[in-house]
């Protein structure tokens, strides 16, 4: 299935059912906004597409569906990851952090730098929410978008819920659009949103070629979405510090799952 959101509404391309070759046409649907229904258990927009849940995460211009089954999450002790049965699985698989497979959709992400991040571990083996690759939550795999399943959120590691702890992003080129996955999202485990803390409000800070300082500060609905975020001019800087918290359901923490910039023309 290929989605695309035109307006308030969502195509729905099935590449299964091919109608024709010449030109490449597949059988669509499109489902209205009016059709999407709140899910007050875990905070995703949900509908059924071929009689089967699936949740929705929307955005301005970015959007994905995961279907409504439980599935092998990279962290999640259940089932039976690849990294638990192939020893070299991120050796080989990732270069700084990045499937050697899989392209960035935008690609302006020069370096990431935070005031604290969390560490776990399963399995023997470490993992870090230090936000290295949160601009590679979504990528280009061989003809569509897809979900990056290495791309970890950044979770800050500080007494309570994080206010005052930062993410700081210094980019490759100027940009006027971000796109921000508030949250811990999981298509997999879609509970670990509610049960983490995530923004309510942020102070937002930009920096642009010529050092000139542009501060906003931005508010949260508290649902999984992508929140477009604006500057007045290019930034070549951006520092997103939490302000004040949805408090999680078990934990403490907070979490940003991804900071997305206008997809970059393919070459």
């Amino acid at each position: 299935m290929q989605y695309k959101r035109i307006g308030t509404k969502i195509r729905i391309s099935d590449r299964g059912k091919v109608l024709s070759y010449e030109p490449f046409l597949t059988e669509e649907k499109i489902i209205p906004y009016s059709q999407l229904h709140f899910d007050t258990s875990t905070y995703y927009l949900q509908v059924e597409i071929e009689s089967i849940p699936a949740r929705i995460v929307l955005g301005d211009e970015y959007l994905f569906v995961s279907a409504n089954e439980r599935g092998i999450s990279m962290t999640s002790p259940d089932g039976i990851p690849k990294w638990k049965t192939d020893k070299k699985f991120f050796e080989r698989r990732l270069i700084n952090g990045v499937p050697v497979d899989h392209r960035s959709v935008s690609d302006v992400v020069k370096e990431v730098t935070v005031s604290s991040f969390l560490s776990e571990t399963n399995d023997n083996h470490v993992f870090q929410y230090n936000g290295y690759n949160i601009e590679t939550y979504i990528m280009w795999g061989m003809f569509i978008c897809e979900i990056n399943p290495y791309c970890f959120p950044w979770v800050e590691n500080a007494a309570g819920n994080g206010i005052g702890e930062w993410i700081e992003l210094e980019l490759n080129s100027p940009q006027n659009t971000m796109y921000v996955l508030n949250g811990f999202v999981d298509g997999t485990r879609p509970h670990l949103y509610k049960m983490n803390s995530r923004m309510q409000t942020a102070l937002v800070e930009g920096t642009t070629v010529s050092g000139k300082k542009i501060s906003q500060t931005v508010w949260f609905e508290d649902f999984v979405y992508f929140r477009t975020i604006v500057f007045a001019e290019p930034v070549k800087r951006v520092r997103i510090t939490i302000k004040s918290v949805y408090e999680g359901d078990k934990w403490q923490d907070t979490a940003i799952s991804a900071i997305m910039f206008p997809e970059k023309e393919r070459e």
